[in-house]
């Protein structure tokens, strides 16, 4: 799986013999985005890994459309400002080597100028949160170059060099951008928490995470071991001054006696990539699953360490690994304790 700004989605199926087949197509129009990074999750807990694209929504592009603005000489204008525009894309890996859509209710679509992205569960309830950075260039003015990359710059680019569309796009970026327009900025970081019906919502104000400064990479894990998912982020600022942060922050919000969790630490001589951990609190509850990957978020490697909230099961969980090979062990562990848990 590839994830590239202005390509979006690309997908090389393994063929088991140390080849890939690429497939361009499966993913239909959803591979289409502006895209910046990726996580694996199973938001409905039914066992089909999801691959959540995040990418950039363009309000300028929903007001031409509303308006149906779009140039006559370019009939497939609108129809690929349309789809790259979109923002994150959300799809389901399905047993026949395809994807399908998956479509959460909620504010996930569009996040605004997103780049890093980290699943974690905040209040071990259970459900998997999602951790998003965003913004570009917040700059001396609110407005935004976005209106005039949209309505004009977009078109005179092109691939060969011309020394006239260079000269063009000087005066642009003087009289924009030099002038201490945005680009992509002023937006927050955002939280989107999940609920057992597959819904997410927006709490990232509630939790004092929903900073304006331009954010970077995102990674969730537990710095200080204490049960509960903490967040790192960075960020790379542009006015008043040229800076970059890495901003850390604890979670001080699992307090309940109803927010119980366990947690494992692998060994990654044993552990290799592609292996899927499993955990169940009962016979009847839904299974969790985390597949252990490289290269989640943006400019990031989460640490090699699986955690799950179990709410208020406070005791015993079952728990399994499953190597690429197809080869499983299964073992029982006490919650609010992180274990070794390798072959």
């Amino acid at each position: 799986m590839v994830i590239s700004d202005f390509s979006g989605l690309d997908l090389y199926w393994n063929n088991r013999d140390g080849t890939f087949s690429p497939d361009m197509s499966g993913a239909g129009d959803r591979r289409y985005a502006l895209g910046m990074s990726h996580c694996i999750v199973d938001i409905n807990h039914n066992g089909m890994p999801e691959i959540l694209m995040t990418g950039m929504n363009a309000p300028t592009v929903d007001r031409l459309n509303s308006a149906k603005a779009h140039p006559a000489h370019d009939p497939d204008a609108r129809k690929f400002r349309t789809l790259m525009t979109a923002g994150n894309q959300w799809l389901e890996w399905n047993p026949q080597r395809s994807l399908t859509d998956f479509q959460p209710t909620g504010p996930w679509q569009k996040t605004g100028w997103t780049w890093g992205v980290s699943p974690f569960d905040f209040d071990n309830d259970g459900f998997l949160d999602l951790f998003i950075t965003n913004g570009h260039e917040s700059a001396a003015s609110a407005r935004d170059y976005e209106t005039y990359f949209w309505c004009y710059d977009i078109f005179f680019g092109r691939s060969d060099s011309d020394p006239a569309v260079h000269q063009f796009f000087d005066r642009s970026m003087a009289q924009t951008r030099g002038h201490g327009l945005s680009y992509g900025g002023y937006e927050i970081n955002r939280v989107l928490k999940s609920n057992a019906d597959n819904s997410l919502i927006e709490v990232a104000h509630h939790l004092g995470l929903a900073s304006q400064l331009d954010s970077r990479a995102a990674v969730a894990a537990d710095f200080d071991l204490d049960g509960a998912m903490d967040l790192a982020c960075t960020t790379f600022e542009f006015w008043p001054r040229l800076r970059q942060q890495l901003q850390i922050y604890r979670n001080a919000f699992v307090e309940s006696e109803d927010q119980h969790w366990v947690g494992f630490i692998h060994d990654p001589s044993t552990l290799p990539p592609g292996s899927v951990l499993s955990v169940r609190t009962s016979e009847n509850s839904p299974v969790q699953r985390r597949w252990m990957i490289l290269g989640e978020s943006y400019r990031s490697q989460h640490p090699w360490v699986s955690h799950f909230g179990t709410g208020s099961h406070h005791g015993v969980v079952e728990a399994q690994i499953q190597k690429p090979d197809g080869s499983s062990v299964r073992r029982q562990f006490n919650t609010d304790s992180y274990h070794s848990f390798s072959f």
